[in-house]
């Protein structure tokens, strides 16, 4: 159990930290990074409920769509 919360932990604060570069490094609007890591972590872990393998979509399309949502909630407008 310990084992498991570090590692959630460390996936938290390594999205955290992620989300908060690109701010800084204006290429991403200020959002609150928690919240914003959270939600993103979220929409990938709940890929695990819902997705069908022999679906009508390949897991790497999945991967593309979900990938471009998140970097889309977090991108700056141009």
């Amino acid at each position: 159990l310990a084992k498991h919360r570090e590692a959630k932990r460390r996936v938290l604060s390594g999205m955290m930290r992620l989300i908060e570069e690109a701010v800084a490094a204006g290429e991403a609007r200020a959002v609150d990074s928690r919240v914003t890591a959270f939600a993103i972590i979220g929409m990938c872990n709940w890929t695990a409920w819902w997705f069908v393998p022999d679906g009508d979509l390949p897991a790497g399309a999945v991967a593309d769509r979900i990938a471009d949502l998140a970097m889309n909630s977090v991108r700056r407008a141009r």
